[in-house]
């Protein structure tokens, strides 16, 4: 299951939920095993990743890159001791709704009706430098 592992990461999944895992094994069923090519049949099944109510901490960097649909992250709390980046490529949108992104030396903190969005290339890298936005 390694080959799997950068497919879950890339979509900006932290754990398998149910129709990541339904997917996935439909794929593999179907002969698709290189991660690629899993990762096609994912963005086609699920074209839009809601996290809800999450808290996600890392040692390491979080990364959440949103390549064909939208990543919408709501009542969250990112946590990581490195960094975080959000990234949308071309047909992606990334947006942080009422949430905490966080690490060591800032914080981005998106409270009621405020959002912080990204589309079509723009990225917001939060690091020990501090936070850069990128379009």
């Amino acid at each position: 299951m390694s080959g799997i592992e950068p497919v879950l990461s890339d979509m900006g999944v932290g754990v398998a939920s149910s129709a990541v895992w339904s997917t996935i094994q439909k794929a593999i069923a179907n002969g698709k095993t290189d991660p690629e090519e899993v990762s096609k049949e994912l963005a086609n099944e699920i074209p839009e990743i809601d996290i809800e109510g999450a808290q996600v901490i890392s040692q390491e960097a979080i990364r959440f890159i949103a390549e064909n649909g939208p990543i919408r992250i709501n009542n969250s709390h990112l946590d990581s001791e490195s960094k975080i980046i959000m990234t949308s490529e071309k047909g992606g949108e990334f947006s942080l709704e009422d949430s905490t992104s966080e690490n060591q030396t800032t914080a981005i903190v998106v409270e009621g009706d405020a959002a912080v969005r990204g589309s079509n290339g723009g990225e917001i890298v939060q690091d020990e430098d501090g936070i850069e936005f990128r379009v």
